[in-house]
């Protein structure tokens, strides 16, 4: 059994435009969770040949960490990340992957907005604004991020994992905003809907923030 994924699409989508090729290769497929699926067959090689001939660099098969970090080392590139709302877990999910100290050169947990404001130089105008869950925040923390540890990548989370009261903006539980920080170029940012317990929540938005990392480097 393997997994994969389909940078831009979500497990549903990826299902329904793979299909009809698992079936010409006997392979059964399955949702692994909102992103991932479960590919179970004996010619899953020739299986993933066709979707690499169909998606290209779309497709990821396997460790979807470690296939980050394999592409930042082929270039040559680091990375560094700002975690809010996933409390370090992005960090400890990529540091699981042996070797990823050659391109991970660090992370920070900035929880508060104290920590935020004094650690990740965050505007406190902006959070007085916008709001410690909003584009313009995650924004700037991949942007302090990058220039704190000198990396070529920064990723950044902050959002709503659990039940909290009078949320502002329209906001609601599982919203979760992820910046995407490529050196030298805009941040791509994304405000994301999730649902599901609390951890659950924050290992969906570890796993959207490394297809979005994939996704800004492969420019796709």
């Amino acid at each position: 059994m393997s997994n994969f994924c389909i940078l831009g699409f979500d497990s549903s989508a990826a299902l329904a435009l793979t299909s009809s090729i698992a079936k010409d290769y006997d392979v059964a497929l399955s949702p692994k969770d909102d992103f991932e699926v479960y590919a179970k067959g004996k010619n899953l090689d020739s299986f993933f040949v066709s979707l690499k001939d169909l998606f290209g660099t779309k497709l990821i098969v396997g460790n979807i960490y470690k296939a980050l970090l394999h592409l930042l080392k082929s270039q040559n590139l680091s990375l560094s990340v700002a975690e809010s709302c996933t409390g370090g877990l992005l960090a400890s999910k990529l540091t699981a992957i042996a070797g990823a100290s050659e391109v991970f050169k660090g992370s920070i947990t900035a929880y508060s907005i104290a920590t935020k404001v004094d650690v990740l130089k965050v505007p406190r105008d902006v959070i007085e604004t916008f709001g410690v869950y909003s584009e313009e925040c995650v924004s700037h923390m991949a942007r302090c991020s990058n220039a704190l540890f000198k990396t070529n990548l920064a990723i950044a989370t902050s959002g709503i994992c659990s039940p909290i009261d009078n949320l502002p903006y329209n906001l609601q539980t599982g919203n979760v905003f992820i910046a995407v920080l490529l050196k030298g170029s805009l941040p791509l940012v994304s405000k994301e809907l999730f649902s599901g317990t609390r951890i659950e929540i924050q290992s969906l938005s570890c796993k959207q923030a490394i297809r979005l990392a994939l996704m800004k480097m492969l420019d796709l």
